[in-house]
């Protein structure tokens, strides 16, 4: 596998990620966790036009666009919204999903990170040590099923 200059360092991509105003709302306050949630990040580049989510598909992932342009599409409104660098798919889903309900379009050459939302969970729950678990009642009972 050829690993292009393109690539980011595991701590520009830190950085990277510890920036987005998604992420520092989180309060995922343990920098191993942290750290540990950004490793397990994987890229994938996408074409002007490819598909990356289709609604309906089964989804249980958050995708970070590192650079590019993204149109998600609403299966429900069929409302679109463009997203650029630094924004986050799937923060409005982001528990209850067990299928997508969107559609996502790379509008130019994109980057996008993958984040399983277990591994987001496992983040969120080892800085919590389930102390303040009750501000997201949602997210609560998603990392009771995953542990289990």
């Amino acid at each position: 596998s050829s690993s292009s200059s393109s690539s980011s360092s595991p701590s520009e991509l830190v950085h990277f990620v510890r920036n987005i105003p998604f992420f520092s709302r989180l309060e995922i306050t343990s920098p191993v966790a942290f750290k540990t949630m950004v490793s397990s990040l994987s890229a994938i580049d996408l074409q002007a036009g490819q598909i990356l989510v289709r609604a309906g598909d089964p989804d249980d992932n958050v995708f970070i666009i590192y650079s590019g342009v993204c149109e998600v599409v609403s299966a429900h409104t069929a409302s679109s919204v463009v997203l650029h660098a630094n924004s986050v798919i799937g923060d409005l889903t982001l528990f209850p999903a067990a299928e997508s309900t969107v559609s996502v379009v790379a509008l130019t050459l994109t980057r996008v990170y993958r984040l399983s939302r277990s591994r987001l969970v496992d983040a969120m729950s080892s800085s919590f040590r389930g102390s303040n678990l009750s501000k997201y009642p949602e997210l609560h009972s998603e990392a009771g099923r995953i542990q289990s």
